[in-house]
């Protein structure tokens, strides 16, 4: 039964179990508001949507009309602001915000508030068989700042109820269960889902058959409650307090643990991420401190929102997938996570002991729609392909991949070289907002798939530990309660395949290239680095280069734009080979690396309508010269030398041909030479912004050429490291 909160009272919370049994009705909507207008967000869309189903009590319109008024006129606004508070005392507000769960253990929660007052909180706890009651209280309180209480001292796997008290009137209710004991043997369930998109957090069919079926947690992926806002923390915060002042999502907050990771529009806007165009290192830092301030996840060490937390048989990861991204090395290793997050996201599945692992991304890990657009597949193949591998080399068990932004809910399995096949669902129907299509053009690895408008519903795992093996069941729920999808899955089918023999062998290294190849002696800085990772007796090193010479000199096929000449003369080609098979005579090689520092005579001579097909032509006239289909590349992209094209009219086009061949490949990657051309030469002649690099210079490009050969074996080979 429903119990009404009334008049000095903000919110209309349930105690979990009873919550919704006896109230399924549909509440059909007042006004349905467009992602269109979400994305918008005026004052008069916002107040659509906090009256787009069952509008809350006048008292609390008018100051969620008062303070969004402030928080629009005032760019440093915060909660605290004497105008928000007075507005909330003139309405009779006790609560701005919350409760609101998270950060679930065996025997503890977390609540979060945010008070209009600085009156003392008081908590009380009971648990709902025994009715044995434990408290909580709270003497500093600053009015508007968010308050967190760890209720602790529970018992695993407990229902409780709560009462939250101030001046000795009730303000809020809710419940939860706690986690059970890590090696439990119990069945335990979590929900998830993303895109919201501020529409879906006032819808009440949703939240109740989301709290029917009784969570012990929910994740929430991006695209929650804040749209398009930008570096404007101002709106950030509105967005937020329109979240808070919604009946249902007061409901589900109060009564489901919630941990939560944001995706591109509750980030800035649509498919951003990092730091970009106007804005700074700072605006960043403050969308990450608004962010922190409103919700109530785990704490965590790294730069960005990524954290880990266990409960009870799952270990839940998610992600950062927005605000550690690397906009100017998109396409390369770390450019999507950051690298500082790409290795806490190793180390945490290495480490982790859990017999289930759900990974969050913010958008989806396949390629499978639209392929690959704004996520893993366009930012970063290495560093994905890195996290697969280790998973199966490590035979980490019990891995689920989740994931959000392509509006819609579909499933996929994800195949590997070993076997292996990764799970992955996507519940991005919170919100029953348009997308791309349902299914992918390619199908046959996908489970199932609905379109964004055709279905508002959460995704679920229910894990089953109390059998001998354990199994995980996913299920697609609509806000009728209606199950749509239910797929089973045995933890056997989560286990990695028995690893690929290691390979043996030696290393090839082929250096090639004009008179910046000529002039890095390996000695100095490639070679050590390599035999520091391989060792000396398995690594060959071959050099073969030469000063002023175009790509035709090495690649058979080129050929002009027009007419048929200069022709192709691919002499240091057969000389680089000849070098190759007299050096790897009765050797077994086990990775080749290709390292090419070339272009400035093509720039020069103007021919960069043919060196991307030139380029990419040399590539594969070695791969099928060797009879290698995994050959690495690593190409050196010509200095910042001529930017104006003054002296080599194409130096920039052949600049950005390498930087474009090298991302369109996962075994291909590059090296930024523009800060190597500074100093002393070779001869000791002081040069600034020369042709050639420093003497220092050649010695940084041999550590980045080798540091970037080494990442590429790492990644596709599984030759031990």
């Amino acid at each position: 039964m429903i119990k009404k909160i009334l008049c000095s009272l903000v919110v209309t919370l349930l105690t979990i179990g009873a919550s919704f049994a006896a109230d399924t009705s549909y509440v059909a909507p007042h006004y349905d508001v467009s992602l269109r207008e979400a994305h918008i967000g005026n004052e008069e869309i916002d107040m659509k949507l906090l009256k787009s189903y069952t509008a809350p009590p006048k008292w609390v319109i008018d100051f969620y009309s008062e303070a969004r008024l402030h928080l629009a006129e005032n760019a440093e606004a915060r909660f605290t602001d004497e105008a928000i508070l007075s507005a909330a005392k003139k309405n009779k507000m006790t609560l701005i915000g919350g409760p609101l769960l998270g950060n679930l253990t065996e025997n503890s929660v977390t609540l979060w508030l945010r008070p209009a007052t600085s009156d003392k909180i008081k908590i009380q706890v009971t648990r709902t068989d025994n009715k044995k009651v434990k408290k909580f209280s709270l003497s500093k309180v600053q009015a508007g700042a968010e308050q967190r209480i760890v209720l602790n001292d529970l018992e695993s796997n407990t229902k409780y109820a709560y009462e939250v008290f101030m001046k000795h009137r009730k303000i809020a209710e809710g419940g939860f269960v706690t986690a059970p004991k890590v090696n439990d043997k119990t069945v335990f369930r979590v929900a998830f889902g993303s895109c919201f998109h501020k529409i879906g957090l006032h819808n009440p069919n949703l939240i109740q058959q989301i709290l029917k079926r009784e969570p012990q947690a929910m994740m929430l992926l991006g695209d929650i409650a804040v749209d398009d806002r930008v570096n404007k923390s101002n709106f950030h915060r509105s967005d937020y307090l329109l979240r808070d002042m919604s009946t249902p999502w007061q409901q589900l907050a109060a009564n489901a643990p919630l941990y939560a990771s944001w995706d591109d529009h509750d980030y800035y806007n649509n498919d951003r991420g990092g730091i970009y165009g106007k804005y700074t290192e700072a605006d960043r830092e403050a969308i990450r401190e608004v962010w922190h301030e409103n919700w109530n996840n785990p704490q965590n060490a790294g730069e960005g929102i990524n954290f880990n937390t266990r409960i009870g048989p799952v270990e839940l990861i998610m992600l950062d997938t927005r605000s550690c991204r690397e906009n100017d090395k998109k396409g390369q290793y770390g450019s999507y996570l950051g690298e500082k997050q790409q290795k806490w996201l190793l180390e945490t599945l290495k480490s982790s002991t859990a017999p289930f692992k759900i990974i969050s991304s913010g958008t989806m890990w396949s390629d499978y729609i639209t392929p690959g657009k704004d996520s893993w597949g366009t930012w970063d193949t290495l560093g994905r392909e890195e996290i697969y591998q280790l998973i199966e080399a490590e035979k980490i068990g019990g891995v689920l991949l989740i994931s959000g932004d392509r509006h819609g809910a579909r499933g996929f399995t994800i195949p590997r070289p070993s076997g292996h096949r990764f799970y992955e669902f996507e519940a991005a129907s919170l919100g029953g907002v348009p997308g791309p299509p349902a299914m992918a053009e390619d199908r046959s690895q996908q489970l199932f798939g609905y379109h964004g408008t055709d279905v508002i519903a959460f995704g679920e795992f229910t894990f089953d530990t109390s059998s001998e093996e354990p199994i995980v069941t996913f299920r697609l729920i609509d806000q009728h309660g209606k199950i749509l999808e239910e797929h089973l899955i045995h933890y056997k089918q989560l286990m990695p395949a028995e690893s690929a023999p290691k390979q043996e062998g030696k290393h090839l290294f082929i250096l090639s290239g004009q008179s910046n190849m000529v002039g890095l002696n390996p000695e100095e800085s490639f070679t050590p680095a390599i035999t520091s990772k391989f060792g000396a007796n398995n690594i060959i090193v071959v050099k073969d280069a030469s000063g002023g010479k175009p790509i035709r000199r090495w690649y058979r096929d080129w050929k002009p734009l027009e007419g048929d000449d200069p022709k192709a003369q691919p002499d240091l080609y057969d000389s680089l080979m000849t070098k190759v098979k007299a050096a790897t005579q009765d050797e077994q090689i086990a990775t080749v690396t290709f390292v090419w520092m070339q272009g400035e005579r093509d720039a020069k001579e103007a021919h960069a309508a043919v060196y991307e097909r030139s380029l990419s032509g040399l590539y594969k006239q070695l791969s099928n010269d060797l009879g290698r289909k995994d050959l690495n590349f690593v190409i050196g992209r010509i200095s910042d030398f001529d930017m104006s094209n003054e002296k080599y009219p194409h130096w920039t086009q052949i600049r950005d041909i390498q930087v474009k061949v090298a991302k369109s490949n996962n075994r291909f990657d590059w090296i930024d030479t523009d800060d190597l051309n500074d100093g002393l030469n070779r001869r000791g002649q002081v040069i600034k912004n020369d042709l050639h690099m420093s003497a220092e210079g050649y010695v940084i490009m041999g550590s980045r050429f080798a540091e970037k050969a080494i990442q590429l074996i790492k990644i596709h080979n599984t030759y031990s490291l």
